[in-house]
């Protein structure tokens, strides 16, 4: 597999992509989530603390995304960084404020439930 990213999600509202479920590679519920793009890297968040795509992605760090109608590998990691988290929450107002579901109470409360997902080009 090649490393490289693919070009990053910008305008679509919503991102599909599928987490593993398990270390032998299962994959798991197609998800369609909202996604934002910071410097070039695509950012996802789950508002439940208890969500199991969550939880497989952070487990597993492995998945699926659809880019443009294909089906690309991926890579999930966690964000640790509050720096980064800050600019998540920006990305997410500007974003989707026109959305009545996006609120203060959300952006504090999935803070901790942010992973980076980086698609990664089959050769």
């Amino acid at each position: 597999m090649d490393p490289r990213p693919v070009a990053p999600h910008r305008s679509r509202q919503q991102l599909p992509h599928r987490p593993y479920r398990d270390a032998d590679l299962t994959p798991g519920r197609l998800i369609w989530i909202w996604a934002v793009t910071v410097e070039g890297d695509i950012y996802v968040r789950s508002a439940n603390p208890n969500s199991r795509w969550f939880a497989s992605a952070v487990t597993y760090q492995r998945g699926s995304v659809s880019i443009d109608g294909s089906a690309l590998p991926a890579e999930f990691t966690q964000v640790t960084q509050d720096a980064v988290k800050n600019q998540v929450d920006d990305a997410y107002c500007d974003k989707y404020a026109d959305d009545p579901y996006l609120s203060e109470d959300l952006l504090k409360n999935s803070r901790n439930q942010i992973t980076r997902v980086r698609p990664l080009e089959s050769t």
